[in-house]
């Protein structure tokens, strides 16, 4: 790991600076908008590597290594990198602390974007099984049965099946020794990122909306409005509303 780059790492704390870390010891080399795993003082934290860098300005003696890559692939993108590091710099805030403020709440902690959930479905065997003798037996064994059958090849998660059968362990025991029913895990579905969305057109704008649209984009870069510019635009805004 000699060439191994440097991982620059925003945690979640209030210092206006990113942290130097060594990859982990085995694995893939955590993109940039991947959450780590870090030793940090005495505890552990999870940080989101912002960048690689080729050196660092501490010892590699003295660098400490992530302890686990939490994310498969990266969970920001660019932009989003982008953007943390423009608020923080914008506004004089701690890169860690803005860069927490971009996760929801339960992947700061290091949860999983997609988890594993574990499923209870029926088997190839239990679609040519005899389930209305079965009812006059065993009639829960038989509810629970006929559920998964409809519910078809994943079958249905145990969080939702305790929701609508509080008691189907026992039936789905009883079921599993007669080789009807099995039970897995599967990752929950990833969600479908904005970029495959389609894109709706919006509004046409007349002429005086184009002109308000046109000022704003012809600011130099975010911040306040140059001088003369927020008269014009709010004279165009209220003719384009008497327009509209």
């Amino acid at each position: 790991m000699g060439n191994a780059p440097v991982l620059k790492v925003a945690i979640n704390v209030p210092l206006s600076r990113l942290f130097d870390y060594l990859p982990p010891a085995s694995g893939h080399y955590p993109p940039p908008g991947s959450r780590v795993l870090v030793p940090f003082g005495r505890q552990r934290q999870v940080g989101v590597v912002l960048a690689h860098a080729s050196d660092s300005d501490l010892p590699q003696g003295k660098m400490r290594r992530v302890l686990e890559v939490l994310d498969d692939t990266p969970l920001l993108r660019e932009e989003d990198l982008w953007l943390i590091g423009f608020t923080s710099d914008y506004y004089h805030h701690p890169v860690g602390e803005v860069a927490a403020a971009a996760v929801p709440a339960l992947l700061r902690q290091g949860r999983p974007l997609n988890p594993l959930l574990r499923h209870v479905a029926a088997t190839d065997a239990a679609r040519s099984f005899d389930i209305e003798s079965l009812a006059k037996k065993a009639p829960r064994q038989a509810e629970l049965l006929e559920m998964l059958l409809d519910a078809g090849g994943n079958g249905i998660d145990v969080e939702s099946l305790a929701e609508q059968l509080p008691a189907w362990r026992r039936s789905f025991r009883a079921l599993a020794g007669k080789a009807l029913v099995t039970e897995f895990e599967i990752r929950a579905d990833d969600p479908e990122p904005a970029s495959r969305r389609d894109a709706v057109a919006g509004p046409v704008l007349n002429r005086d909306q184009q002109a308000a649209v046109q000022a704003v984009r012809s600011a130099a870069g975010p911040g306040p409005w140059a001088p003369g510019l927020e008269d014009a635009l709010r004279t165009a805004l209220e003719r384009a509303a008497v327009g509209c």
